[in-house]
């Protein structure tokens, strides 16, 4: 068994005599705790903990002795509730010299109104056993080791959590050690952070502000981290090949897949339009803008500050304007529909064009943000490049027929349908920088914002410079050598595929390989 070493471990018991050895052993193995007492819960944090990992319970947590088990049930929630989040992954541990009498009661509130606070698995410990063993945290390691056999892939996780954790905190003293320990620290290590600074956004940051700067410091300790966590992973799993055995399975439900994939390729946050990797989709702008311009008039229509003469000559401008921008916008929403029925068509054998209406239909229009990364952060980007796109049911199928289709190797899960993301280069085009910014991108996909295209953007970005380079020779004779930014920003880009994470390919989607 691998315990947390981040301080992801919570003791709820009032009697700090009975757990005073068990606090002891976890001090003694460089466990950190989170130790809580105080029976009204005035000890008790004011936010929960993030990704609590193993929790001991006592479930004698009301000194009442007449208290009932819907009683300790309350005690119990109202615990839970403020320290760990809602569907945590943790072990909790019953730690009661009264577990025959509560631990019926309160397994089966797991499965009904503690549901949300359920953990993976319930061990029973014996309180007085536990506190009289010559090694508490050797006894409870062999009890949950015992109990939890079926469970041997937590540790697994819990390993690598630890390594995440420890190779963070390495990577911080390995860059504050450059400073002597005098009373210049401070200065120093500001000047430290500006380079850390340069080196992710480059010179062009001294006119960025101080925030973008800590920012970018920020993006530098986050691709060291990477390297630093890969060899400290090949290190740490030197000669411990015996204790990770019958751990993965290649058989099992293939549903993962398209769920494993979002978690790889896509953010679930609030972006604005400017950031590359930002996501818009097209259907639900559309109803925003409208909504917005009808909006407008009404604001006009219900100004009482309007004063009464010039009150029906403001409405009947507010209603021109509001007919001018309907008028664009359904312009706008025309030339959309061919551009998506256009890339749908591409993507279509003479046998399944049948169903080019059926695949628009369902299928979510987008736009992508594929700007390079390095000018967003280097702040030289004044405009976005945009690439249209559809999210086309993983089950229709689709084949790329020309080099301008990018389909990508992977279905990704959406409010539990599965999709491909499909793009058309010829559609690529620019909008100014601030117009991008302004659109906050706000749609709620899976009760999440489902806005940013991580991993898949540099695959994107690839094979939209592959294309440029087959196609415009085409257009003119090239009479010197490609733009040396592009060719520097293809060589980035590959060395960045290389080494991302890979999506989990889907079988259902014809792909050839570039012409």
């Amino acid at each position: 068994m691998i315990l947390p070493t981040n301080g992801k471990v919570v003791i709820f018991d009032d009697k700090y005599e009975d757990v005073k050895n068990l606090l002891k052993a976890l001090s003694k193995q460089k466990i950190p705790y989170l130790y809580y007492q105080e029976e009204g819960g005035t000890d008790l944090p004011e936010t929960p903990v993030d990704n609590i990992r193993l929790v001991f319970l006592d479930l004698e947590l009301v000194v009442d002795s007449k208290a009932t088990e819907q009683n300790i049930i309350s005690a119990i929630y109202a615990r839970l509730s403020r320290v760990i989040e809602p569907n945590s992954n943790y072990i909790l541990v019953y730690w009661s010299t009264k577990q025959e009498k509560y631990g019926k009661a309160v397994g089966d509130a797991f499965n009904d109104g503690l549901k949300e606070y359920k953990p993976i698995i319930s061990i029973s410990l014996d309180k007085i056993a536990t506190k009289n063993a010559v090694d508490p945290i050797e006894f409870i390691i062999n009890n949950i080791t015992e109990n939890a056999e079926d469970f041997k892939v937590l540790k697994v996780f819990s390993f690598w959590e630890n390594l995440v954790n420890d190779s963070s905190g390495n990577l911080i003293n390995s860059f504050i050690n450059f400073i002597d320990k005098d009373e210049s620290w401070d200065d120093i290590a500001k000047y430290l952070l500006f380079k850390l600074a340069v080196a992710y956004g480059g010179k062009e940051i001294v006119s960025s502000t101080e925030f973008e700067q800590v920012k970018n410091s920020y993006y530098t300790l986050n691709h060291t981290l990477i390297d630093n966590l890969e060899n400290s992973i090949s290190k740490s799993l030197k000669g411990r090949q015996t204790e990770f055995v019958n751990i993965i399975s290649t058989t099992g439900d293939d549903a993962f897949t398209t769920l494993i994939n979002k978690k790889l390729l896509i953010a679930s946050d609030n972006f604005s339009g400017d950031i590359p990797g930002s996501i818009l989709f097209i259907d639900e702008e559309m109803q925003i803008e409208k909504e917005f311009i009808q909006s407008e008039l009404e604001k006009i229509k219900k100004n009482d500050k309007i004063p009464a003469n010039k009150k029906e000559e403001a409405i009947a401008n507010a209603v021109k304007k509001a007919y001018e921008k309907n008028e664009k916008l359904g312009l706008k929403s025309a030339a959309l529909k061919i551009n998506y029925n256009n890339i749908v068509n591409s993507l279509l054998r003479d046998e399944t064009r049948g169903l080019h209406g059926e695949i628009v239909q369902n299928s979510i229009k987008i736009e992508l943000n594929i700007s390079p990364i390095c000018d967003y952060a280097q702040q030289k980007m004044p405009c976005c490049r945009i690439l249209p796109g559809v999210l086309i049911k993983k089950d229709y199928q689709i084949e790329r027929g020309n080099a301008f289709n990018y389909i990508s190797d992977c279905a990704i899960s959406l409010n539990g349908t599965d999709y491909v993301l499909v793009f058309d280069f010829k559609y690529l085009y620019s909008i100014p920088s601030h117009i991008a910014k302004k659109e906050v991108l706000n749609i709620n996909y899976d009760n999440n914002y489902w806005l940013t295209c991580k991993s898949n953007l540099e695959v994107i970005l690839i094979e939209l410079e592959f294309y440029i380079y087959k196609t415009l020779p085409n257009i003119f004779i090239w009479t010197v050598t490609p733009p040396p930014t592009l060719q520097k920003h293809a060589c980035h880009q590959i060395h960045r595929h290389q080494t991302r994470t890979p999506p989990i390919q889907s079988p259902m989607v014809t792909r050839p390989p570039l012409p």
